[in-house]
C-alpha cells in the first residue's frame, strides 16, 4: 500500500514553531506526529510504502536530515496503486481504522483520511489538499469522532493525555535493574528507565497521575523532582529540576528550575532556575538563568495568542508561550501569556515584559524592537550553538534559514513600525 502523510494548509496555526518543520514534525506526548503516524500504520498495514509531503522552502533541508523519507516524492502519482492519504495533524485511532475506499473524510471542510484510487484524482495541482479537495471522492463530515490538533496550543493541552497513550511505545525499553537511591511514589510499573542512564541520589519520581519515561544516556541530578505523565528523551541533564505533570522534553535539552505541562522541541537550555509552563520550546533555544513565563492572567480570562498577523482566542485560561528555534533570552527575563517569540529572535531583559509577539531576527532591547540586520553574525552563533553539542550546522540550515529571513522580512517591519507608533 502507498501512504502518503502530508501537512495541511493551516501551518500558521502552530507558529511559531512551524516556521522551520513540518507539520509533521512538531512533537505531543513522546513522539512525533509523524512518528505516531508510522506506529499507526506499521500496526495496521503490512508493506506500506511512505511519503510525506510539505512546504517547498523545507523540502531541501529534511530531505537532508532524513534521506531514508520520500519527502514531496511526486512519483507516488505515477502508479496505480490506491493511496492512503493522512493528514498529520489527526490523532489516530479506531475512528480513522478501515477508511473505505474513494471517500473523503473532513473535519472542518480539511481533509483528515481516504483511501483514494488513482484514477479518482484529478488535476495537476501539488497541493495535496487541493488535490483531495478536487478529487472525485464521496466526502463525509466526521467533526465529532475525529481527533484533530488545530492549534500550537492544542499540542500542550494534550501533551499529559498523550504521554499516556504512547507509554505502551516504550515498555519494552524498561531494564529490570533496580533504581538505588531513587524515591519512587506509586505504581513502580508506571516507569520506564532505558539503559544507560544516570540516577543521583535524592531524586523523587512520582507516578500518582502517570507514567514517567527516562531515555538512555540521561543524567538526572540529585533534588530532582518528576511528576508524571513525563517523558525525557535521550543525552539529556536534568538539573535538580522540578517538573511537573505533562512535560515532554526532547533529546539534549538541558532542564532546570521549574516546568509544567510543557514541550521542549529538543538541544535547548533551560538551564537555571525560572518557570516554564503550559509552553512549546522549540529547539536550539536558550533560556537565560530565572526566564519567567506567565501561564495564567490574573482575572482567569482566556488567552490570546499571537498567529499570522493577529491575535486570536485560544478559548483557554492556561496558555503560556511558545517559542521558535535558535530564540535566546538574556537573566531575568519575563514572558506574558500567550506571547509568540519567533525564530532567530533575542529578548533582552531591560525591566519590561517581553512584548506578546517578537518578530523572527529581531530583538527586544532597551524595551524596544529592533531590527539587528546582521544575518551573518546570527548564523555563526547558530554555528557556535550547534558545534558544542557536537552537531553540523549543514548548508541546507542556512539555506533554509536564510529563506526564512527574506520571507519574514515583511512582517519585522510591519511589527516594528507598530512598535514605533506605539511608543509615541
Amino acid at each position: 500500500m502507498n501512504v502518503v502523510i502530508f501537512e495541511d494548509n493551516n501551518y500558521d496555526s502552530f507558529y511559531p514553531i512551524s516556521l522551520t518543520r513540518p507539520l509533521w514534525e512538531l512533537r505531543i506526548g513522546c513522539l512525533s506526529l509523524r512518528e505516531r503516524i508510522v506506529h499507526y500504520i506499521n500496526e495496521n498495514y503490512s508493506r506500506a510504502n511512505l511519503y510525506f509531503f510539505t512546504r517547498d522552502y523545507l523540502v531541501p533541508h529534511f530531505r537532508q536530515k532524513y534521506p531514508e523519507l520520500r519527502i514531496n516524492d511526486y512519483s507516488i502519482f505515477d502508479s496505480n496503486e490506491d493511496i492512503l492519504f493522512i493528514n498529520c495533524t489527526i490523532i489516530p485511532d479506531e475512528n480513522i481504522a478501515n477508511p473505505q475506499r474513494n471517500v473523503l473524510v473532513l473535519h472542518d471542510n480539511i481533509p483528515m483520511i481516504a483511501l483514494v484510487e488513482m484514477n479518482r484524482l484529478r488535476g495537476e495541482s501539488v497541493n495535496i489538499v487541493a488535490l483531495l479537495l478536487k478529487s472525485e471522492c464521496k466526502t463525509e463530515m466526521r467533526n465529532n469522532s475525529i481527533k484533530r490538533l488545530e492549534y500550537v496550543w492544542d499540542l500542550v493541552r494534550y501533551n499529559d493525555k498523550m504521554i499516556q497513550d504512547d507509554f505502551r511505545y516504550f515498555q519494552k525499553f524498561r531494564i529490570n535493574d533496580e533504581v538505588n537511591n531513587v524515591t519512587i511514589i506509586g505504581d513502580a510499573n508506571q516507569i520506564v528507565i532505558e539503559g544507560n542512564v544516570k540516577i543521583d541520589p535524592f531524586v523523587c519520581i512520582d507516578l500518582t497521575n502517570g507514567p514517567v519515561i527516562i531515555r538512555k544516556n540521561t543524567v538526572i541530578n540529585s533534588f530532582t523532582k518528576i511528576e508524571g505523565p513525563c517523558y525525557i528523551g535521550e543525552d539529556c541533564i536534568i538539573l535538580g529540576a522540578r517538573l511537573r505533570n505533562g512535560c515532554s522534553i526532547g533529546d539534549c535539552c538541558r532542564i532546570g528550575g521549574e516546568v509544567e505541562q510543557s514541550i521542549f522541541h529538543g538541544y535547548s537550555n533551560k538551564y537555571h532556575d525560572g518557570f516554564i509552563g503550559h509552553s512549546y520550546i522549540g529547539e536550539w533555544i536558550n533560556l537565560g538563568a530565572l526566564t519567567t513565563n506567565s501561564d495564567l492572567k490574573n482575572n482567569y480570562t482566556t488567552v490570546k495568542v499571537y498567529l499570522s498577523g493577529t491575535r486570536v482566542n485560544s478559548e483557554n485560561i492556561k496558555v503560556g508561550c511558545f517559542i521558535g528555534d535558535f530564540a535566546k533570552t538574556s537573566i531575568g527575563t519575563l514572558i506574558n501569556t500567550g506571547t509568540s517569540i519567533g525564530v532567530g529572535s533575542m529578548v533582552v531583559h531591560s525591566g519590561a515584559m517581553a512584548p506578546y509577539h517578537l518578530p523572527s531576527f529581531t530583538w527586544f532591547i532597551n524595551n524596544v524592537i529592533i531590527d539587528p540586520g546582521n544575518f551573518k553574525q546570527f548564523i555563526e552563533s547558530c554555528m557556535a550553538m550547534t558545534s558544542r553539542r557536537q552537531i553540523d550546522f549543514s548548508e541546507s540550515y542556512n539555506d533554509l534559514l536564510m529563506r526564512l529571513y527574506h520571507m519574514t522580512q515583511d512582517n519585522r517591519e510591519k511589527e516594528i513600525l507598530k512598535w514605533k507608533r506605539m511608543q509615541r
